[in-house]
């Protein structure tokens, strides 16, 4: 794990725009902060190192398509109009074009195991937000 994103905040705040760039392809999409936590690198060790998770609401759907895949950390705008923070478990690609994720949607019982609930199918335009790992992407204020 790169040391450089161990226990360090970025100091991005929720509305903050940003360009985000895949390390190993540099395509870019904008789009702006929803969602940031620190919590442990390893939910196992709450105690370990930990670091900051960032939630990005991109404005071309795009974004999406090109980068989200099995076990991708989403936040979804369900039909209840509530967010629910779940796990893509099958992405359903019809005319080479993302049509619905199958996801699971996510609840701590007994700390730090992870219960996924229900799963339920999505269209990409209920995708509110995305993970942006540090590790696989630049995130630079704009």
């Amino acid at each position: 794990m790169d040391s450089g994103i161990l226990n360090i905040r970025t100091g991005l705040i929720v509305n903050d725009r940003v360009l985000v760039t895949e390390r190993h392809t540099n395509v870019s999409f904008e789009g702006v902060v929803v969602y940031t936590e620190v919590a442990p690198i390893n939910a196992a060790f709450p105690n370990g190192n930990s670091t900051e998770y960032i939630y990005v609401k991109f404005d071309d759907l795009s974004a999406y398509q090109t980068w989200l895949k099995r076990g991708s950390p989403l936040i979804v705008m369900k039909e209840s109009r509530s967010l629910d923070k779940c796990v893509v478990r099958e992405i359903i690609i019809e005319d080479e074009k993302m049509k619905e994720l199958v996801v699971a949607n996510e609840y701590r019982v007994i700390k730090p195991i992870n219960i996924f609930n229900r799963e339920y199918k999505i269209g990409p335009n209920e995708i509110d937000s995305m993970l942006v790992w540090r590790v696989a992407y630049n995130l630079q204020r704009i």
